[in-house]
């Protein structure tokens, strides 16, 4: 499956702002920020691609030594760190596991 996020590598620029929700998904421009915290989102920002790509791969390794039945094992502990981190893939992606895997 090819994913539909602009492809890296990201890297940090000079940040002046970032947008972020509140609670209710209202955007708003988060100008406020200090340096440190706006250099630190900028990190974030620029590795998450990279992250994506690295737990994706970490999952189609764990599946060929495991097998297919993995994904099953893993849905049936939510509080896993491993079900968090598909959970987390999902949401990235925005496809089901067995989706992102093929």
């Amino acid at each position: 499956m090819e994913l539909k996020h602009t492809p890296r590598p990201w890297e940090k620029d000079h940040i002046k702002s970032i947008s972020k929700h509140k609670n209710d998904n209202t955007p708003t421009v988060a100008d406020n920020l200090t340096l440190e915290e706006l250099e630190a989102n900028g990190r974030l920002i620029a590795s998450a691609s990279e992250m994506l790509e690295m737990m994706i791969n970490s999952f189609k390794q764990t599946k060929i030594i495991v097998g297919d039945n993995y994904i099953n094992l893993i849905k049936m502990d939510e509080k896993s760190d491993a079900y968090k981190m598909l959970k987390l893939i999902e949401k990235a992606t925005g496809f089901p596991i067995e989706e992102v895997l093929k």
